[in-house]
């Protein structure tokens, strides 16, 4: 896809206008999923559809993505709507222009999750454990991308970059948010401390532009069908990375590399979230609306545990409230709605006036945080599936 591959490959490129598209666009012929000069948003079947027609790529690298993973954790619904369902969309669109091509998926790193210091370092063997919203997702649109390998004839292959960093970042990513800092300090416009979260965190920080080189080769030559990192098998703290780039050209005026103070926005966003096992996201959407349990902090505490089921009709979910039911459990289940009965499996077991129903659908957020805010749940266990 590069100089080296032949010129009349048509290399499809997605988030063409972020911060490593524009890098992409520097080191390769590529053409942007634009329609009507308009960059296309992936949630968007009809516009991905035409505007893959329209293009007929040879190659994709897939780059669109909502990366920024605290932005995951406020609205974890948009982030899996654009990274897995829109990796969904172009897929299917690709397939009805018959594309048997090479299909690049830019993951993330952070599929990983925190990695015990034995089994450093990471290799593509470590099995994915992701800590937030937009890992999850990202892990989510892998497991598409290898399914559609193995059925679709597409050559799919997945990346798994490291930090990168370079010209251009937001200022919200840390190294990039230093450098702005730094910035501010030296022309006087901010006091000589650095606002920062943990500096002792390790990683592994990567040139922006050799990761566009290293997904480039990815598309040239390599098995499909497997998963690759982009890494320097280096870590560096982030202590070390603000204090290289402060020792080499961000002093202020009096030659003192300037302090380092903790970061209000970080501590206040640890604290805001919710201690939840499970569910935690959906239960502060819905404490955040205004709706409050109908029972106080006394009830509850004179109450036995409480759990929420969905799939509550389905086999696993009828015996499992059972057992809660034995157990002591107030058992709230999620029950869809429907024209037939399908709570005979309860009737069965004898428990179907022991569990309290709740209408609604996994598909439909709203529903959920309405019964969700309703209701003092203790555990959600969570058995909802087409199977």
């Amino acid at each position: 896809m590069a100089e080296s591959s032949a010129s009349n490959q048509k290399l499809l490129l997605t988030g063409a206008s972020g911060f490593v598209g524009g890098f992409v666009r520097q080191e390769a012929r590529c053409i942007p999923l634009s329609l009507n000069g308009e960059e296309v948003d992936l949630r968007n079947v009809r516009d991905t559809n035409d505007a893959i027609d329209q293009i007929r790529p040879d190659a994709v690298l897939h780059l669109a993505a909502q990366t920024f993973v605290p932005r995951s954790f406020d609205d974890p619904l948009e982030t899996f709507e654009i990274n897995f369902l829109g990796t969904y969309n172009l897929l299917a669109a690709l397939k009805k222009i018959g594309f048997a091509g090479r299909f690049l998926l830019v993951s993330t790193g952070d599929a990983y999750g925190s990695v015990a210091p034995e089994l450093l370092p990471i290799t593509e063997a470590q099995p994915p454990r992701p800590r937030n919203p937009y890992a999850v997702s990202k892990v989510a649109a892998e497991a598409l991308c290898f399914q559609w390998n193995q059925t679709a004839g597409f050559e799919t292959m997945i990346a798994r970059p490291f930090n990168h960093v370079g010209p251009g970042q937001r200022e919200d990513f840390v190294i990039s948010g230093f450098a702005k800092q730094i910035a501010a300090i030296k022309h006087g416009a901010q006091p000589a401390v650095i606002e920062a979260g943990d500096l002792d965190v390790t990683r592994d920080f990567l040139d922006v532009r050799d990761v566009v080189r290293a997904y480039l080769l990815l598309l040239q030559d390599v098995h499909a069908g497997e998963t690759y990192n982009i890494c320097s098998g280096t870590e560096r703290s982030i202590r070390s990375a603000r204090a290289r780039r402060s020792r080499r050209r961000d002093q202020d005026q009096s030659g003192k590399i300037p302090a380092i103070g903790a970061a209000p926005r970080c501590r206040r966003r640890l604290q805001a979230l919710p201690p939840h096992r499970m569910a935690a996201l959906l239960l502060h959407r819905a404490n955040a609306t205004g709706h409050n349990p109908q029972l106080g902090v006394s009830d509850r505490m004179s109450m036995s545990k409480a759990a929420f089921v969905t799939g509550v009709t389905g086999q696993d979910g009828a015996y499992l409230s059972k057992l809660l039911l034995e157990k002591g459990y107030k058992v709230y289940g999620l029950l869809a709605r429907r024209s037939s009965d399908t709570t005979w499996r309860l009737r069965y077991l004898g428990i179907h006036d022991d569990v309290e129903y709740v209408e609604g659908d996994l598909t439909d957020q709203s529903s959920l945080i309405r019964g969700l805010s309703h209701f003092p749940v203790d555990e959600v266990y969570n058995l909802g599936a087409q199977s």
